[in-house]
């Protein structure tokens, strides 16, 4: 049951970071930042 809770963990870090990376590639490419991307940003 230890390996179900470990992998969700590492899922969730994963989709964190790459909520991260869209945010600050969307950040990037807009000088504006995206009212629907940002909050996302802060929250991860």
């Amino acid at each position: 049951m230890a390996t179900v809770w470990v992998a969700l963990a590492a899922e969730a870090i994963v989709l964190m970071g790459a909520a991260g990376a869209l945010a600050s590639w969307a950040r990037r490419s807009n000088d504006a930042p995206d009212p629907i991307i940002e909050p996302a940003g802060q929250v991860a």
